[in-house]
């Protein structure tokens, strides 16, 4: 008797197309900056202090462990607040998939395997990225060989993504979907 392997089509939910930046800031006691806009999506996570953000018409103030999105054309500013030192990361990407509104004007409190993600994208970067030179970021067979390590950095944020995504109970899993998926479970304990 032939065995029969289920397959399920693998959608992609989210894509980040485009990474323009991956930094950790650090922002002395009196950081005020008069901010910005931009046609991509920028994330905000404080690492220690607090800071005051302004993103479009609203004014949040993030603690550590908090999370922030600005969606793009959005004006936003950050300040430091209480005469306190704060670190931030913050990476601007691209993203043209529909689940992104999802973020608008979001705030998340970062679970610990969420922040994993976000800190091996940038020791990613940090290790294999940030140490060239100008000369060699336009080499093509040094370009080529780093496509490993962008595509961890991009995997990393997508996982970040996703993860913050999925908390939601209306999220990325139907209804159907579900059964099918706990059907799969029971076929594969069966087996076992």
């Amino acid at each position: 008797m032939d065995k029969i392997y289920l397959s399920f089509p693998l959608t992609k939910v989210l894509h980040i197309t485009d990474l323009i930046s991956l930094n950790r800031w650090k922002h002395s006691k009196t950081h005020f900056y008069e901010g910005e806009k931009h046609d991509f999506w920028e994330l905000l996570y404080v690492e220690t202090g607090r800071v005051l953000v302004t993103s479009g018409k609203r004014q949040h103030i993030l603690e550590k462990g908090e999370m922030l999105f600005h969606q793009p054309n959005d004006f936003h500013a950050i300040h430091t607040i209480e005469g306190v030192y704060a670190q931030t990361i913050c990476s601007a990407f691209r993203s043209d998939s529909p689940c992104m509104d999802y973020f608008r004007h979001s705030v998340f409190a970062l679970k610990t395997h969420e922040l994993q993600y976000l800190q091996d994208a940038l020791n990613i970067l940090l290790r294999e990225i940030a140490p060239l030179d100008a000369n060699t970021k336009d080499n093509p067979d040094v370009l080529k060989s780093l496509a490993t390590a962008f595509q961890l950095i991009r995997g990393n944020l997508e996982l970040l993504l996703l993860n913050l995504y999925y908390r939601d109970e209306k999220s990325i899993l139907s209804e159907p979907t579900y059964f099918r998926r706990n059907a799969y479970a029971t076929n594969i304990a069966e087996e076992i």
